[in-house]
């Protein structure tokens, strides 16, 4: 997965390409997930924006550390920070916040952080588009996940969101 991420850096990323990889084995260690799954993770920051080195890094160590703290896979935090940063990141002060908001939301409602993560991106999306803010949108899908299961929610969200959003 290194190799991935190597080609898809610039001169600079090149050439700081050895503070990648320990941090890889750092983050890895620190937070008990497999180098392979770490390195993905960091293959996806890289692919889906372009970004710098140290706030891949720090994007990298804010998913660990809450795929560890939600019992979540990688993957899956990681693809949901970067579309909630990418989708709300004016409302959000960091990549720490935007974890901090998710494992709110999940602690909040009735579900897990994996679930949350693999179905969050699809809420997004309809929330955007109807200028609903952020901490709506979490209110939103905590009160509704204490009454209807989450893939439901998901599913009526768009329909939510034209009831409570701005647009």
């Amino acid at each position: 997965a290194m190799g991935k991420v190597f080609v898809l850096l610039d001169k600079e990323g090149k050439a700081r390409f050895a503070e990648l990889n320990e941090a890889v084995s750092a983050t890895a260690e620190q937070f008990g997930f497999a180098k392979l799954d770490i390195a993905s993770a960091l293959f996806d920051i890289f692919s889906a924006e372009s970004t710098t080195i140290d706030k891949a890094k720090e994007l990298l160590t804010t998913t660990a550390s809450l795929a560890r703290g939600g019992f979540s896979q990688t993957a899956t935090t990681t693809s949901t920070l970067i579309t909630l940063m990418k989708t709300y990141g004016d409302q959000l002060r960091d990549t720490g916040d935007a974890a901090d908001f998710l494992a709110q939301v999940a602690n909040k409602g009735r579900l897990d952080l994996e679930a949350l993560a693999g179905g969050f991106g699809a809420i997004l999306a309809p929330a955007e588009a109807a200028r609903m803010a952020l901490a709506d949108v979490g209110a939103l899908v905590a009160t509704a996940t204490n009454v209807i299961a989450f893939p439901h929610v998901v599913g009526a969200f768009p329909s939510f969101a034209k009831m409570f959003g701005g647009a």
